[in-house]
């Protein structure tokens, strides 16, 4: 048991010596059946039950890997529930990720029961979803408005790209799925910095970390230097802007940046949050970008610079602040691609006012082996905050991480499979999901798949996008069928099915739909009688135009004859079968989820709540994770398998551009002793600089991602 790290024998010579450095940490378990699973030590630690009980106003729990902030996070919520009578409706909890929000949510039901009924609990983008829900009105938003996945974004940047290319005269080329990407990246990565389309200076180029991307890994960003990119970008940022709001659509990055501007246009709504929620409790501190601390700052009433404001009485409702109860790892921040700051740790501890920190420094989930290995790539990355991690239990009784070389990614695979097999033939009750296979880059996973599934794994992969299930293009155009089966008139789901299904190319789209809005008519619509009369798109799309409205006619009749959801699903799918490998495996989600719905409104219902983060997945399959590390953080199995561990592959290098252009995390506020009560913590900040100087934070990132990897286990 334990993290394999398996790479090029040549490649690798370098990486054993860290590897068998001070090896220190504890038994590993799995988060997959997490009722069964629980540790057996039921009773928190002294300083766990510390945290638990604080009264402080502001409390920063400081946590390694597998010190256990979640299980304090959730056992301080059932603490306020059951032993302070706190009301449910004034604690809202906010987590990084929905699963963590699924099972902080099912932990704290099991502990507290009906009494956790009302809490607001979910990610960041779930919650300020809800908000804009309840005041779409204020921000002249519709109230059924749609949350733009990524294939939405990527098409609406490229038609706002042929706006600005045709408005200056033409003679540019159309943007590349790639470049679109990069321009998307810059964009996202504004509006996470606060900075909206009048806001951005004309000289600002964005700084994601260098090599990193979506959860896959893949580039998300041009050079930083590509000031002419940069320029691309501003000149797009309102185009699109304009583009998202004409179809009634938010982006992810949307959603906090537009409840940020509906507390500072709304005052007597951000004075109603304040006084619901009593207690707020964030975990993973570290991955929140400015906008999302900026959120956190309104939320809890803290007081702009110059505007002190009195704090009643921990416990008190109705008062000017509430007790703010934050988690945090510096040590695992590796978002800074997508706009995370981890120097919000130290904002919060400079802003908020007597803050305190309580350390968590026994690890119960890894390996001593495991997190000693971790521990000594850190040495590359200098934490934020003092900190130490030490095992629950002995190196002599822990297993120990295996370092393999392998001449070449086949043999690497066979090998992966061979202990798996071993591991579970001497491990009866381990399941496939006990196992997982992390990676850099969604290329390796792409290339592994394939040679892991061949000798007889089952494999479950994330997405080369980075998206969950649902936002498979497969998934995407068959709910698009789905809801054109609803309403003809569905333009925005006729043009993806269109698009999807009858390869009608964008500029006989656009035609389309000039004349639906020209005539009044919907877009399925205008399409049909183009058909009819023969000029519908490019010669080489019209039979697939002609035989996709005679399916939809027949998916209509299926629907009004009531044969019920599961029947015209499998329908469509047969129709459309998905050419995927993922595709299918997302279909074949679907279709369950479908079964468990019962109805098309309700499907459609469940899919937008998971959308936006608001709902429940699917529950696990019986398979081996092989997952890109982004991805796997904040998960854990019994064996973890670390392949590609080579030079020039992880830790992805960086260039000297981006080391010249990397972000200056020393301008962090460094916070006095006086303001958050502790010398030491003073002492740290005050040293940020120095210390993040030893290497650019793009490089720091990987080196940090690299200790974030073995201790899933």
């Amino acid at each position: 048991r334990g993290p394999m790290m398996t790479g090029c024998l040549c490649a690798l010579l370098g990486w054993a010596g860290l590897l068998r450095l001070a090896p220190t940490g504890p038994a590993p378990r799995a988060i997959a059946r997490l009722a069964s699973r629980e540790p057996a030590r039921a009773v928190p630690n002294s300083v766990q039950a510390e945290a638990i009980r604080s009264r402080d106003r502001a409390v920063l729990v400081l946590a390694s890997a597998g010190t256990g902030k979640t299980r304090v996070l959730r056992t301080r919520m059932a603490w306020l529930l059951l032993k302070q009578s706190v009301p449910s409706s004034s604690i809202l909890a906010v987590t990084f990720s929905q699963h963590a929000a699924q099972q902080l949510q099912a932990r704290v039901t099991a502990v507290a029961g009906p009494a956790a009924e009302g809490a607001w609990l979910g990610t960041f983008h779930s919650i300020c979803w809800r908000m804009l829900r309840e005041h779409h009105h204020h921000l002249a938003l519709p109230p059924d408005f749609r949350v733009a996945a990524e294939a939405d974004q990527l098409r609406l940047l490229t038609e706002a790209h042929a706006e600005l290319v045709e408005a200056r005269g033409g003679g540019s080329p159309a943007l590349t799925r790639k470049r679109a990407a990069e321009l998307l990246q810059r964009i996202l990565h504004w509006k996470e910095r606060s900075l909206d389309p009048l806001a951005v200076p004309p000289a600002h180029t964005p700084r994601p970390a260098a090599g990193s991307a979506d959860a896959g890994g893949k580039p998300a960003a041009a050079e930083r230097g590509d000031l002419a990119a940069d320029s691309l970008a501003r000149s797009l940022y309102p185009l699109y802007q304009s583009a998202l709001a004409l179809r009634g659509m938010l982006d992810f990055s949307d959603l906090t940046l537009r409840a940020v501007q509906l507390f500072d246009e709304q005052p007597q709504v951000l004075a109603a949050y304040r006084s619901r929620f009593q207690h707020v409790l964030v975990d993973e501190l570290q991955d929140t970008s400015r906008v999302q601390y900026e959120w956190l700052r309104r939320i809890t009433g803290q007081p702009l610079p110059g505007r002190p404001q009195q704090q009643p009485p921990f416990g008190r409702s109705g008062g000017a602040e509430q007790a703010v109860f934050v988690a945090a790892d510096d040590d695992q921040s590796v978002y800074g691609w997508r706009g995370a700051d981890r120097t919000n740790v130290l904002r919060f501890l400079s802003e908020f006012d007597g803050a305190r920190v309580i350390r968590l420094t026994t690890s119960y989930r890894c390996s001593p082996h495991a997190l000693g290995a971790a521990q000594a790539l850190l040495s590359r990355s200098p934490s934020l905050l003092a900190k130490e991690c030490e095992p629950h239990t002995p190196a002599a009784d822990a297993p120990r991480v295996v370092l393999r070389c392998f001449w070449d990614a086949r043999d690497e695979a066979q090998w992966i499979a061979r202990h798996v097999a071993a591991q579970r033939k001497s491990h009866p009750a381990y399941r496939y999901s006990d196992f997982a296979v992390l990676v850099r880059s969604q290329e390796l996973a792409a290339a592994l798949a394939p040679m892991l599934r061949a000798r007889g794994l089952p494999i479950s992969t994330s997405l080369p996008s980075g998206l969950p299930w649902w936002g498979v293009p497969e998934v995407a155009t068959s709910l698009a069928a789905l809801r054109l089966v609803r309403s003809s008139t569905d333009d925005e789901a006729a043009r993806a099915v269109l698009a999807g299904w009858a390869a009608l190319p964008a500029e006989a789209l656009d035609a389309a739909e000039v004349e639906a809005a020209r005539s009044g008519r919907g877009l399925m619509l205008t399409v049909s009688m183009q058909a009819a009369e023969r000029r519908v798109g490019a010669a080489r799309s019209a039979p697939a135009v002609t035989r996709l409205l005679q399916r939809v006619a027949w998916w209509q009749q299926l629907a009004s004859s009531e044969v019920g959801l599961q029947r015209l699903l499998d329908q469509i799918v047969d129709d459309y079968p998905p050419p995927t490998q993922d595709g299918a495996a997302a279909i074949s989600k679907l279709l369950r989820l479908a079964e468990r719905c019962g109805s098309l409104a309700a499907l459609l219902s469940h899919l937008r709540s998971l959308q936006s983060g608001a709902g429940e997945e699917e529950g696990e399959e019986d398979t081996v994770q092989l997952l890109t590390m982004h991805r796997a953080k904040g998960l854990e199995w019994e064996v973890v398998y670390l392949p590609g561990w080579e030079a020039g592959a992880f830790p992805r290098p960086v260039d000297a551009a981006a080391a010249a252009a990397a972000e200056d995390v020393s301008a962090a506020p460094a916070a006095s002793a006086s303001q958050r009560g502790s010398g030491s913590e003073a002492g740290a900040a005050a040293s940020l600089g120095r210390s993040a100087a030893a290497a650019p934070e793009a490089e720091q990132e990987e080196w940090r991602l690299g200790y974030v990897a073995p201790t899933r286990c």
